[in-house]
């Protein structure tokens, strides 16, 4: 129970420390995706109206892996395949932003 309480106590914290990383973290990226053409072109049913960058998802990324880093008291098999798995859906995210990966069948 007493780490079910640690966990607890940390909960606030470690989502400011993700809220902080992600906002730099995008603030940081938004030049880099804009030199980079990391831009999302408004067109069909796309709601915004100027290019945005796609660098969200990378940031929001970066600030849960820094927060769990930093807060997760312990480092065991489940939290490398916690690190495993987003870094592979950080990766899969960021060539579809760059080179707008092909839909496959089982894609919905």
């Amino acid at each position: 129970m007493w780490l079910l309480d640690l966990l607890a106590s940390l909960a606030w914290p470690a989502a400011l420390l993700a809220l902080g990383v992600t906002w730099l973290a995008q603030w940081l990226l938004q030049p880099v995706a804009t030199r980079m053409n990391l831009l999302d072109h408004p067109k069909g049913r796309k709601d915004h109206h100027a290019p945005t960058p796609v660098t969200g998802g990378l940031a929001m990324g970066l600030g849960v892996v820094v927060a769990a880093l930093v807060f997760v008291p312990s480092f065991g098999d489940g939290f490398l395949g916690f690190l495993i798995a987003s870094a592979i859906v950080l990766v899969v995210g960021l060539l579809d932003d760059m080179r707008k990966l092909p839909r496959t069948a089982d894609t919905p």
